[in-house]
């Protein structure tokens, strides 16, 4: 690994903070981000499962669409 020469720009201590604080932020947001994701999968995919099969053909979907859709996981 090279030494750092006195020539070279080093980061100080609150630009420091401020990388580890908007990673941190930026790691939580992804996590609320797919946290809505799964909930908003699961509430649809949960009523999608409830229709009959009229409803199914208002919409133009089969059982097997269903059956597929129901079957992914809910972070997809």
């Amino acid at each position: 690994m090279a030494l750092l020469t006195s020539t070279q720009k080093k980061l100080d201590l609150t630009q420091v903070d401020c990388l580890r604080a908007n990673g941190l932020e930026n790691l939580v947001s992804r996590f609320s981000k797919l946290m809505n994701k799964i909930n908003h999968n699961w509430r649809t995919r949960k009523q999608l499962g409830r229709l009959n099969q009229a409803a199914l053909k208002d919409i133009g979907l089969s059982q097997a669409d269903v059956a597929h859709e129901l079957e992914k996981p809910l972070w997809k």
